[in-house]
C-alpha cells in the first residue's frame, strides 16, 4: 500500500563548510502507523560532519 508523507518537522543543523564530494546517510529511528521520525548526516570526502537532520513526518492513506 502506498501512502502520502507530510512534514511535520525538518531540522537542518549546518556544522561546517562543506567541500568537494559530498555522503549524505538516512535512516528511520522510529515509525509508527501514522507518524514517522527520521535523521540523516552529510560528511565531506574526509569523513568530516558538515550537516545534520532530524525530520517528523506524518503517514497519509491515499484515497
Amino acid at each position: 500500500m502506498r501512502l502520502l508523507v507530510a512534514t511535520i518537522s525538518l531540522t537542518l543543523n549546518y556544522l561546517a563548510p562543506a567541500h568537494g564530494e559530498l555522503m549524505c546517510k538516512g535512516a528511520v529511528v522510529k515509525g509508527g502507523r501514522g507518524v514517522v521520525f527520521a535523521e540523516a548526516e552529510v560528511t565531506d570526502e574526509g569523513g568530516k560532519s558538515v550537516c545534520r537532520a532530524t525530520a517528523t513526518y506524518r503517514l497519509l492513506p491515499r484515497k
